[in-house]
This record gives C-alpha cells, sequence and structure tokens, in this order.
C-alpha cells in the first residue's frame, strides 16, 4: 500500500512538472510575440509597415507647383537659358511634367516667376480699337452712321454723325464684343436734323480718330 502511494506521489508531482514547464513556455511564448508592440499598435493604429504611403480618400497632400507647368518651364527656358542639362528644354521631352529639373527650378526661381508673371492694372487701359476710355474722338470723314446695334443693317441706324470743325464728334466708351466697332457717347443728328448728345451708341472703330484734325 506504501509503495501504491509513493507511485503516485511520484506521478502525480510528474505532471505538475511537465503541466508548469508548458504553461512558462506558452507564457513565454505569448510575452515574446508582443515584446515589438507598441501602444499605438494596441489601440490599433496601422504600424508604419502598414503604411502604404497612399493617404485617405480625400486627403491627397497639395503639391507647391505652378499653376500651369508648361508656362513655366517656357518662361525658364527664355529668362534662365540652359537650365536642364546645361540646354534649354524648348517643349522636349518632360514638357509638361514636374520633374526633378522643374522642381529645382521651382524652388530656386518660384518668387521671380510670381513676381514677373503677376497681371498688372493700368487706369487707361488700351483696347483692340487703339482707343483709351474718355478719348475724344474726331470723324474722319463728311459722312457717318450711329447705330444702336453693331450692324450695318439699316434697320439698326438712329441717326448721323458729321464732323463738328475742331471739336469731338463723340466720345469713347469701351470696345463692342463685335470686332470693329466701338461703343461712344456721340453727337446725333437724327432724321429730323434736330442733334442730340445720345449715350452707347455703336461706331465702327475705323472711321475715328483720336487724333485732333
Amino acid at each position: 500500500m506504501e509503495k501504491k502511494n509513493k507511485k503516485i506521489l511520484l506521478i502525480t508531482s510528474a505532471i505538475l512538472l511537465i503541466g508548469g514547464g508548458v504553461g512558462y513556455w506558452l507564457w513565454k511564448r505569448n510575452k515574446d510575440k508582443n515584446a515589438g508592440k507598441t501602444d499605438s499598435d494596441d489601440k490599433g493604429t496601422p504600424s508604419v509597415d502598414d503604411d502604404k504611403g497612399t493617404p485617405p480618400k480625400g486627403e491627397q497632400p497639395k503639391v507647391d507647383k505652378p499653376a500651369n507647368v508648361t508656362a513655366f518651364q517656357d518662361w525658364m527656358d527664355k529668362n534662365h537659358p540652359n537650365w536642364v542639362k546645361g540646354k534649354n528644354l524648348n517643349k522636349g521631352s518632360g514638357y509638361g511634367n514636374f520633374g526633378a529639373y522643374t522642381q529645382k527650378a521651382w524652388a530656386t526661381y518660384k518668387a521671380e516667376y510670381q513676381k514677373g508673371s503677376a497681371p498688372t492694372t493700368t487706369t487707361t487701359p488700351t483696347n483692340a480699337s487703339g482707343f483709351k476710355p474718355n478719348d475724344l474722338l474726331y470723324s474722319k470723314y463728311n459722312f457717318d452712321t450711329a447705330r444702336n446695334y453693331p450692324s450695318k443693317d439699316a434697320r439698326y441706324n438712329i441717326g448721323k454723325i458729321l464732323p463738328n470743325g475742331a471739336k469731338p464728334s463723340a466720345k469713347y466708351v469701351r470696345d463692342s464684343t463685335v470686332k470693329g466697332w466701338i461703343v461712344a457717347t456721340a453727337g446725333v443728328t437724327n432724321y429730323n436734323d434736330k442733334l442730340e448728345v445720345v449715350p452707347n451708341v455703336f461706331l465702327e472703330a475705323r472711321n475715328y480718330t483720336n487724333v485732333m484734325p
């Protein structure tokens, strides 16, 4: 009986020893597995290895580059020649691409380009007709027709523009959207031979000069 009890005790001790060893091995394996995880990993945040470099939709990074790449490249050819491997790009390979040489040029000459390409304004802009706002206009001929629409159709005629000696016949307002015509305030002689000042009449630009006769 005593031998039997000793045998049971030995078997039990062996089982406990093996079980303890297996338990320690499992605990250590789990610890080693989690040793490389950071706090952010535990919170479910992707690790660096999971970041493929593509930002979420709607969050694309803004690239600092000219609004018109080809215009900037043309400007570089003109103002800083031989900027691409000792020569101009000249609309060749890479034209329109924001490549390495264009990026370097942009970083260097951005301020100069933006200053030079900024639109300028004047108080008296020159239009296609060559006249400026409020220019006094003199008729080149003894007779011209004032119209309420930029067309030679007779139904748009509103009267005559006659020379007024050394005095102007009209005052320029703006160019018409129809090529070759201008809008002016003019002295119009109607068909009752009555002279009156009429705003916004249409005249053919070629029939007038802003130089006193």
